[in-house]
């Protein structure tokens, strides 16, 4: 079935919770099948008709007070809630997509599987059926974080890497110079998120080489690894990403800065060991903690609007591995309004360079911070 036709009133049947959950268990699936509980259904339909108007007739105004009534009876106390999405369950499965609460929330989509390529003779695929010493299976993608707020979505779940099954004669293993040696490269699973707002780590790609004696590549085997889940996110209903009216009634980002220590205080910033040129660490990789300030200079834009930004941090090859909201709101109209938001930017650091701290909404970068990571004594 697809997700409508599941939840569909036709597929609907109802039932006292004691049957309904013997129904349900998987072991008696046999002794319930969908055409008895077809049958059911149109009894159960058959039997109200036949009762004719003897029942309450529900109008709309009925039907919206049970609706809000149902919105508030469900309490969940003392119980640790689990929304992030799973990894995937088998070789080069795409994973889950996290879970949201909140009103307007959206659960993220699964991953995409990865795909599967065959080379020469068919193989008992059941030779491999293996899982790694973690229990998690090599390829799956990663799942999607979970997120709890009004209108929460919930992150998308990672695809799944590419799967090669390949036999080889012993002949394909010769070259004219003599035997062809191998080289394998297993390529890195990937990371969980450590810290809100960093993005989890894709699986790295695996490889076979066939080499010849005088170091020639004659063959070579590429196979993706799964992708990582993304983050999931909330913003508030009544908030928007910037536009180019924004910034013509003065919107800007004054300042970005971070530093060792940052406590903003009234009008005042004060800020302790900022501004430097690069940070150290004796070794990679490691864990960064960059206490972050942002000064939005909020011009001539209408009391109480509410924008949000992205606080977004790009490794030195250019790939996004941190974003957070920050949401923006005017509540004054001084003549001067500027305001000040500090963050705890918080993520692993895997390589040396120069990695960037960048603002965005909407098409507009407001703000850009080149730091350079350097390994050394600290």
């Amino acid at each position: 079935m697809t997700e409508q036709e599941n939840r569909s009133s036709s597929n609907l049947l109802i039932l006292c919770l004691e049957h309904a959950w013997e129904i349900d268990q998987p072991n008696r699936a046999a002794a319930f099948p969908p055409e008895l509980l077809k049958t059911w259904k149109q009894e159960q339909l058959n039997e109200f008709d036949a009762i004719g108007g003897q029942g309450w007739i529900l109008n709309s105004e009925m039907a919206n007070e049970a609706l809000i009534a149902s919105e508030h009876i469900i309490t969940i106390a003392d119980s640790v809630l689990g929304l992030g999405g799973a990894g995937g369950n088998s070789r080069a499965a795409g994973g889950g997509g996290g879970g949201a609460i909140g009103t307007n929330a959206r659960g993220g989509g699964g991953g995409k599987g990865g795909d599967t390529h065959y080379y020469g003779d068919p193989i008992d695929l059941s030779l491999f059926d293996y899982k790694l010493p973690n229990a998690e299976h090599p390829g799956a993608g990663g799942g999607g974080a979970g997120s709890e707020n009004e209108n929460a979505v919930g992150g998308e779940g990672g695809g799944g890497g590419d799967r090669f099954v390949a036999k080889f004669s012993m002949s394909e293993l010769e070259s004219d110079n003599g035997p062809l040696s191998v080289k394998l490269v297993v390529g890195r699973g990937g990371a969980s998120q450590r810290y809100p707002g960093e993005h989890a780590e894709n699986g790295e790609d695996s490889e076979i080489h066939f080499i010849t004696p005088d170091g020639k590549t004659v063959r070579s085997i590429i196979a993706k690894g799964g992708k990582r889940g993304s983050p999931g996110f909330a913003l508030p209903p009544t908030a928007r990403e910037a536009n180019s009216t924004d910034i013509e009634s003065g919107l800007n980002v004054c300042a970005i800065v971070i530093a060792e220590v940052i406590h903003p205080t009234n009008s005042l910033l004060n800020v302790l060991g900022g501004a430097g040129e690069f940070w150290k660490y004796p070794a990679l990789p490691a864990d960064v903690c960059w206490p972050t300030a942002v000064i939005f200079s909020l011009g001539y834009l209408p009391l109480g609007l509410q924008l949000t930004f992205y606080i977004v941090v790009d490794d030195p090859n250019g790939y996004e591995i941190f974003r957070l909201p920050l949401n923006v709101t005017k509540g004054t109209e001084r003549l001067v309004a500027n305001l000040t938001y500090s963050i705890a930017v918080q993520f692993r650091a895997n390589i040396a360079g120069v990695w960037c701290l960048r603002i965005l909404s909407g098409d507009f970068e407001f703000a850009r911070l080149p730091v350079e990571i350097r390994i050394g004594d600290a």
